[in-house]
């Protein structure tokens, strides 16, 4: 499904069908929508209206250099997220493990069934970084690279990154724990640690092709290419 950044004060979405979006903006209204995900960062309840189905609401998944700026922009406080905090449409249940906001009393909104609107299990969220080309890398003299700015996120959504960066670590450490056993053979004739490396390449390039992700990678080199090309580089 295509991926939207938004950054407005207000924003629509009507009759958006397979659609993941990510939103800082004051308010934020859904209609006639279809399989839409939207990852939000608001102060306002959000409004779901129409023939809409299988929406899913997220916490603001996107992170970059200029987020903190962009809120305050829009006017929008990033701690006080109220993404989950939807207005519920007449004959959906606020008592549903799925809804947060109160009942909606206006008898002119159309009815809409409990499935409509979930919200994002947490083990299913994933954060986005806006890969934004820069001009000139900052010199950090600690030569660690900041990570970028995002809106704060809510404990079992924090709790599942923590818990995949650890995972992370422990593969990381596996890996170098790896090449060493490697090195060390090499030293005694057998195999070197660029064998491993090698492997570990030829593995991924293969998993590229087979799982369809080689065509990302491309486009996004193309990207690259044009954003030079247009930079006068």
């Amino acid at each position: 499904a295509p991926f939207l950044s938004e950054l407005r004060s207000a924003c629509q979405s009507t009759r958006a069908a397979a659609l993941r979006s990510s939103r800082l903006q004051k308010n934020c209204r859904v209609s006639n929508c279809v399989d839409t995900t939207v990852y939000l960062c608001t102060n306002h309840k959000p409004i779901v209206i129409g023939d809409t189905r299988a929406v899913v609401f997220g916490p603001y998944n996107a992170s970059y250099d200029q987020f903190e700026r962009d809120a305050k922009v829009v006017g929008v406080d990033p701690t006080k997220n109220t993404w989950d905090d939807y207005y519920a449409p007449i004959g959906v249940s606020a008592s549903s493990s799925a809804f947060s906001g109160s009942p909606n009393t206006d008898q002119h909104l159309p009815t809409l069934p409990a499935s409509a609107v979930t919200l994002l299990p947490p083990e299913k969220f994933f954060p986005f970084v806006v890969p934004i080309a820069k001009e000139s890398e900052p010199t950090i003299s600690s030569g660690v690279t900041p990570a970028p700015q995002a809106a704060p996120l809510p404990p079992k959504y924090a709790e599942i990154i923590e818990r995949r960066k650890a995972e992370v670590e422990a593969l990381r450490k596996a890996v170098r724990t790896a090449q060493s056993k490697y090195a060390d053979d090499g030293k005694q004739g057998g195999s070197s640690g660029q064998d491993l490396q090698s492997v570990v390449q030829d593995y991924f390039r293969e998993w590229l092709i087979t799982s369809g992700n080689l065509r990302q990678i491309n486009d996004l080199v193309k990207l690259e290419e044009e954003f030079s090309k247009a930079a006068g580089k």
